[in-house]
């Protein structure tokens, strides 16, 4: 008997507030066998998070209300098994410091090359474990 072995899809949440941002790379990602999940706002995020685990959360810096390094706050006390990557136009090194600081696992300045993008998030698991 033959039996495959299925791995389930990696859980990601997109955070931005651009609409066109986010469906651009929720479809690029779920073409690549991503499981996507799609947040407005730090709000939304943590409303998320909180309801269902995710593997890897792709969080913007610039929002409204709740910022980014303050929903990666926020999201690592609720998540501490999920990853976070920043995805932001702010390339300051302050910037990059305090998301660490607030428990991002990686900081990618926009734009970036979805390929390499895609690259690092396929070793993804193994950095968690």
């Amino acid at each position: 008997m033959d039996v495959t072995t299925v791995t389930p899809a990696i859980s990601i949440l997109i955070v931005d507030d651009d609409p066109a941002f986010r469906k651009g790379l929720a479809a690029s990602l779920k073409t690549s066998g991503y499981s996507v999940d799609l947040a407005r706002n730090g709000e939304e995020a943590l409303y998320y998070v909180g309801e269902r685990p995710v593997d890897l959360v792709l969080l913007d810096i610039n929002m409204p209300e709740i910022g980014g390094v303050e929903a990666c706050r926020r999201i690592r006390a609720l998540a501490p098994q999920s990853g976070i990557v920043m995805l932001t136009v702010r390339d300051a090194e302050d910037d990059k410091v305090q998301a660490l600081e607030a428990g991002a696992d990686d900081y990618i300045t926009k734009p970036f090359r979805l390929r390499e993008l895609i690259a690092g998030l396929r070793v993804w698991p193994s950095q968690k474990d």
